[in-house]
């Protein structure tokens, strides 16, 4: 069996320019479309790390005063905490329930 050539058919100009410009139309909005993805992506991570910046921090402070024996050391959270701890076991997939 031998592939026979096909014919090439030229399509005329204003088909041609007409079919480029929905292309490039195209091209445009996938290119907004990722740059609005990766701004929300970078704005997430940012928020993450000062998040986990600030746990650390947290965490530092609580077991510096456990080592110094001021078990009673309460830590104060802002009024704009924006984490639930009730809905930590739903939000977070892998997370075991603890036993009240």
């Amino acid at each position: 069996m031998t592939l026979q050539p096909r014919s090439f058919v030229p399509l005329p100009p204003e088909e041609l320019a007409a079919e480029h410009r929905a292309l490039v139309r195209q091209l445009g909005g996938l290119q907004s479309r990722c740059s609005a993805l990766l701004s929300a992506s970078t704005a997430q991570v940012t928020a993450l790390q000062a998040d986990n910046l600030r746990l650390r921090a947290e965490l530092v402070i609580c077991r510096t005063s456990v080592c110094w024996g001021m078990a009673a050391a309460v830590v104060r959270r802002p009024a704009s905490w924006p984490l639930n701890p009730a809905t930590w076991t739903s939000a977070t997939p892998g997370r075991r329930r603890r036993r009240r």
